[in-house]
């Protein structure tokens, strides 16, 4: 039977998000899910190759894959969700093609929720929601089907993309994912005050204009930004992560 491990936990503590693993544990409870929290993670460490630091995430991947044989050993987890973006393609891309390994498949929630999806029972919930691709997992990896399909399974939402005057240069043969652009996330590592200034960026020019009511990310770390950017412009727009607004939308 199938049992998960819930691996970004301590990420989302350290980046005050608290909301993502609130959002991952009801919506598990509700999918009547068997789940473990991950209790030996380096936190935020996947984020390192992104910022070029490719050496020192190849120093911390034997440390990881340590903790995740544990987990497997004491709780006998069988798959990885991670509400992260860079860690699914570190693990799945990455270090993978650098020869590391976990003994478990490491997939992304808004995969694991697609290949679940004809045992979601939704409600009506009536939002236009835009929905932008992190950079890892759109961009880079090309998982932008599964999230699309899933929101579009609920009754009464109203899914838009964002947009850029990119999309208009048709030669390029340019996709939402493609020009979808990052709120700065990253940032929190190395510039933090900085962060909520490209986050309100973003959302005056790219998400206002299409008047949706929630924006919403499919990386937890881009949620991260969005919150802080709505914040400091004080947008009069909800910022969600992407499984919680599955999770609100779930019978149960």
């Amino acid at each position: 039977m199938e049992k998960v491990l819930i691996y970004g936990w301590g990420s989302s503590e350290h980046l005050n998000v608290p909301e993502v693993n609130e959002g991952l544990v009801n919506l598990f409870k509700k999918m009547k899910v068997d789940y473990v929290i991950h209790e030996d993670e380096v936190t935020c460490a996947e984020g390192l190759s992104g910022l070029g630091y490719s050496d020192e995430l190849n120093q911390i991947a034997p440390v990881i894959i340590k903790g995740i044989e544990k987990a497997v050993k004491e709780h006998g987890v069988t798959i990885a969700v991670t509400p992260y973006a860079a860690s699914y393609y570190a693990w799945n891309f990455t270090l993978k093609d650098k020869g590391f390994e976990l003994p478990i498949p490491m997939v992304h929630i808004v995969q694991y929720l697609y290949d679940n999806l004809p045992r979601l029972k939704f409600k009506e919930y009536k939002k236009r929601v835009l929905i932008h691709d992190g950079c890892r997992l759109g961009r880079y990896a090309g998982v932008v089907k599964e999230p699309r399909e899933v929101l579009k399974a609920i009754p009464g939402l109203e899914l838009v993309e964002i947009y850029h005057p990119e999309l208009e240069v048709g030669v390029r043969n340019l996709k939402p994912w493609d020009t979808s652009p990052c709120p700065g996330g990253w940032l929190e590592i190395i510039m933090q005050p900085l962060m909520k200034h490209v986050a309100k960026n973003v959302i005056d020019r790219y998400v206002m204009p299409q008047k949706p009511d929630i924006v919403t990310s499919t990386c937890a770390n881009g949620y991260h930004a969005f919150k802080a950017g709505q914040e400091f412009g004080k947008h009069d727009i909800e910022v969600k992560y992407f499984s919680n607004i599955v999770e609100e939308a779930l019978e149960g």
